[in-house]
């Protein structure tokens, strides 16, 4: 689903009695990794089902897999196993059916954020330069095209039938154009004021999150008909939306924090779908069923919501930290933190149906393989000094800290390495952190959700 690199990377390991060391509000990880492809068999609450079962697909290691999305017979992703964390990421599909993985795009350039709806998949492709065209790759005839290419940034592309969209740059700040697969006609779905981005389609709509009256709010656009209409303009942000038939989803941080509201676009009324006090973010939805990424509890996890009896239930386990969620009919898709080790995988849920429309809430973490270089203990405080322990006035409440591994570049945005350590000027703080180095850490308890 997008960007959706808000995500939050959190190491464990009882190892360590170091506290916690290194802001992860912007995405984390170090260069040794342990991925795989996990597959969880969720029985009904309260029913006779033989529980939770996984298995492992395609373990790789050294890499990283993120941002998955999901429909019908096909889950996609974007995946580091050839090259290293932010550099060369490729596109991967595994088909549900025959339980096998194929490589999409290989290219040894920058191919992201995928998108999937029946035998399609789209993505954001830089192969021609260093601004992102979009591409699609077809799985019955296993051909590929270029839907866009133009001198600009296109990213973040979505489908729907026969209609690509996309968020581009062509006019000088973020737009919405899209394209028409059966009559090869390009086309704008939005030029406003300001930015537009995050395109989501089901059928004939488009909707999209907009920047054009000084906070980001949700619009939307009736292809059939070519109108445009605001969908949520109220006050703070409204970010990040998704669409399945008339349902409309986004998080909105109108009540100070982040929770998941919806509209429906039949009846043109708006409802809250979470009240918990603690963040609800990165939403997905697919007919009756919504999903996100929830941090009530202590690990993120996915929650579901079922609009046909107003049931809310934790689908992924409480012992393994979920992120990003895409859903598609009983199949749900997230990135999963490997337990005892680093890195993330893609992990997917098959819910089952129950009288009570509930799922279980537990799935067995998948065993990691780890690869660490030999550890040597620095702690470092910001602004940045090594060799002392950190002390409460050395972290910001309400944010998880990880130690980070030796020889390793372990963030995303704005590396630096200074005398062999690596830090991290943290966009969020607009401060220097730092990083002890080590290869292992543990949960800081007074810090993170």
């Amino acid at each position: 689903m997008m960007m959706k690199r808000i995500s939050i990377i959190i190491l464990l390991c009882a190892l360590c009695s170091l506290p916690l060391m290194v802001d992860a509000g912007s995405t984390l990880e170090a260069n040794q990794r342990t991925t795989a492809i996990g597959v969880a068999t969720i029985a009904p609450e309260n029913s006779s089902g033989s529980g939770p079962s996984e298995a492992l697909i395609s373990p790789q290691i050294s890499s990283y897999q993120s941002n998955p999305a999901v429909s019908g017979d096909h889950v996609v992703w974007e995946d580091f196993r050839n090259g290293v964390w932010m550099n060369n990421p490729d596109i991967y599909q595994y088909t549900l059916s025959q339980k096998q993985e194929t490589a999409v795009s290989t290219d040894p350039s920058f191919q992201e954020y995928p998108a999937v709806d029946g035998d399609r998949i789209v993505w954001e492709d830089q192969r021609t330069g260093q601004f992102g065209d979009i591409r699609l790759y077809d799985l019955k005839t296993g051909t590929e095209s270029v839907v866009c290419s133009n001198e600009f940034d296109q990213t973040n592309p979505a489908i729907s039938g026969d209609i690509v969209v996309w968020q581009d740059s062509r006019n000088g700040n973020w737009d919405i154009y899209g394209y028409d697969l059966a009559t090869g006609g390009g086309f704008s779905v939005c030029t406003a004021d300001g930015d537009q981005q995050y395109p989501a389609i089901s059928g004939n709509t488009i909707v999209w999150q907009d920047n054009r009256n000084g906070n980001w709010d949700i619009y939307g656009f009736d292809i059939a008909t070519k109108t445009e209409f605001p969908i949520c303009i109220a006050g703070k942000d409204q970010q990040y939306p998704a669409i399945s038939g008339n349902t409309v989803v986004w998080q909105d941080n109108r009540n100070g924090n982040w929770d998941i509201y919806g509209y429906d676009l039949a009846t043109k009324t708006e409802f809250q779908v979470t009240k918990d006090p603690a963040d609800q973010i990165l939403p997905a939805v697919d007919s009756n069923r919504i999903v996100w990424e929830d941090h009530r509890d202590t690990l993120s996890g996915i929650y579901l919501y079922d609009l046909t009896n107003g049931t809310e239930s934790r689908i992924s386990s409480s012992g393994t930290a979920q992120h990003n969620p895409a859903i598609a009919g009983n199949n749900v898709v997230s990135e999963l933190e490997r337990s005892g080790g680093v890195g993330r995988a893609i992990n997917l849920i098959t819910l089952q149906n129950s009288g009570s429309g509930s799922v279980a809430s537990s799935v067995t973490p998948i065993p990691s393989i780890v690869q660490t270089p030999t550890p040597t203990i620095t702690v470092g405080t910001s602004p940045f000094v090594t060799g002392v322990t950190p002390s409460a006035s050395d972290f910001v409440q309400g944010r998880q800290y990880v130690i980070g591994a030796a020889g390793s570049s372990i963030f995303s945005d704005q590396t630096s390495t200074v005398s062999g350590i690596t830090t991290e000027s943290a966009s969020n703080s607009g401060s220097t952190r730092f990083t002890g180095i080590s290869t292992f850490s543990r949960s800081y308890p007074n810090w993170g959700r």
